[in-house]
């Protein structure tokens, strides 16, 4: 197993790399030997982390903010994640979670330093796409007059894949 500095080094390029390719990202901001954050045009980001996982082997967890459900919908937000999670065959290897206590939604994604650029580059394109329709999906808080017009329904996988 690589000594972690050496890991961090080959993570940073393979995200250099990344960043060169996907014409979605602006620019690649470095939050320390194995953190990063990649701005999009689109004003979000995308934040990156490495995982020395021994069951796995070295790989880089991407991270996109879905967004805060409206505390009257957190618990039907959280209902359409773990759904997410059970179909796992058809995710792409992506995860869904919630965290914190303000609930922020989020889709995180392993890739592999083993992996190739390509594959780094198709694997971002499909979580930013992911994180698209999970946006548009978010439950909306009520109206003013209390009724609750809207519903969560996770984007389709046909769309997802």
């Amino acid at each position: 197993m690589s000594p972690p500095d050496t890991l961090g080094t080959r993570a940073g390029q393979r995200l250099i790399t990344l960043c060169e390719m996907h014409n979605a990202v602006h620019e690649l901001r470095v939050v320390g030997e194995d953190h990063w954050v990649m701005a999009l045009d689109d004003g979000s980001h995308v934040q990156a982390q490495l995982s020395n996982s021994t069951a796995g082997g070295p790989s880089v967890v991407l991270q996109a903010e879905l967004g805060r459900p409206h505390e009257r919908r957190r618990l039907e937000m959280a209902e359409a994640l773990l759904s997410f999670n059970l179909l796992w065959a058809d995710t792409g290897g992506m995860r869904a979670a919630m965290a914190g206590s303000d609930g922020q939604a989020l889709l995180l994604l392993d890739l592999s330093l083993d992996a190739g650029a390509e594959d780094w580059a198709a694997a971002l394109g499909a979580l930013l796409e992911h994180t698209a329709q999970w946006r548009g999906a978010l439950p909306q808080p009520p109206d003013a007059d209390g009724a609750d017009n809207s519903t969560l329904g996770m984007p389709p996988l046909g769309q997802m894949a």
